[in-house]
């Protein structure tokens, strides 16, 4: 089992992306390493992913291989300078559909799905997912990243135009804390938040290791803006800056405390990456109960989840939802 790349690299820039061009298969076993690194990386070392769970045995995070799904273009693309146009995570869907056991054999593949132009920016989209031994899906991901950026919008702003609902981080004056999902929960409720201090050492766990978990996959060291403070400072921004999957982390952490075994069989996860997110910065992950929806016999219960930094702005924005127990 391994990594399954192209023989010859291309460059990789807007001209060369092919829609339809696959990725893929990496397979690999589920390992101590993968879930001790990922729980270092995003600060999250909850008894599920250590001693046990509901759902029959160790099982590992929710978002725990939503970086390798991202990073599967690298298996046909050369991602290294001069060959690189660079880009920015600007949105990420996940929907989550069977657990993932430590120990386990899994699959993971996608491809190109879209490219498009907004705003003399340009786009790809990326969708990927991940496999069970029977072949099963257990995670499915949809990622738009820019390919380069246009020089006029800096890094993480300026990429999208706020829809009429806009979350706004804001909860209600004098709103309910509710810590648990159920069909009675009101809407205009909180959940309880998660506070997170992010650092340098978690960011090139997070960003520096593509497929370090698969024998004989493993680059010693990816150099990008998220593990390379130069490269941050030649992209304009101050430091390193830590990967938007990492809020997504901090986001599904809130849903798991919330809905419980239910987010990794039924959860979904959209998210909008407004801000960059800067090593040392202190995030707060927080969401907002919004209605409760009949689906297939079952009550399905949406979110408005968000994530500010230390100075009250938002970084991160979207929706969550899991099935109601």
């Amino acid at each position: 089992m391994g990594v399954n790349r192209a023989s010859k690299l291309k460059p990789y820039t807007w001209d060369n992306i092919e829609i339809g061009e696959e990725f893929g298969p990496v397979e690999g076993i589920l390992s101590e390493l993968k879930i001790k690194t990922h729980a270092f990386a995003v600060d999250d070392y909850g008894a599920w992913y250590f001693q046990g769970s509901p759902l029959g045995g160790r099982v590992g995070h929710p978002t725990l291989l939503a970086t390798d799904m991202l990073m599967l273009f690298t298996l046909g693309y050369d991602a290294n300078p001069p060959h690189f146009e660079g880009g920015l995570h600007a949105r990420n869907e996940l929907e989550f559909l069977r657990p993932i056991f430590v120990g386990q054999k899994v699959t993971i593949r996608g491809r190109h799905t879209e490219k498009y132009q907004k705003r003399a920016q340009n786009y790809r989209v990326l969708e990927g997912e991940v496999l069970d031994a029977t072949g099963q899906p257990c995670v499915r991901m949809r990622a738009t990243e820019t390919v380069g950026m246009g020089g006029s919008i800096p890094v993480g702003q300026g990429m999208s135009t706020p829809p009429p609902d806009a979350i706004t981080g804001d909860a209600p004056s004098g709103a309910p804390v509710v810590s648990q999902a159920g069909k009675g929960v009101p809407a205009g409720a909180v959940l309880r938040s998660v506070t997170k201090r992010t650092s340098f050492e978690q960011s090139v766990a997070y960003s520096g290791f593509p497929y370090g978990w698969v024998e004989g996959g493993a680059r010693a060291m990816w150099v990008n803006i998220h593990t390379d403070p130069e490269d941050a400072r030649r992209r304009g921004q101050p430091d390193a800056v830590v990967q938007g999957l990492c809020s997504a982390a901090y986001i599904s952490e809130l849903c798991v405390n919330f809905f419980g075994p239910s987010w990794l069989t039924t959860g979904r996860l959209s998210t909008a990456f407004i801000r960059p997110v800067i090593i040392r910065d202190t995030i707060t992950a927080a969401g907002m109960v919004k209605r409760l929806e009949e689906e297939g016999g079952r009550s399905r219960l949406w979110l408005d989840v968000w994530c500010k930094n230390q100075r009250g702005e938002l970084v991160t924005v979207g929706r969550a939802s899991a099935v109601a127990e």
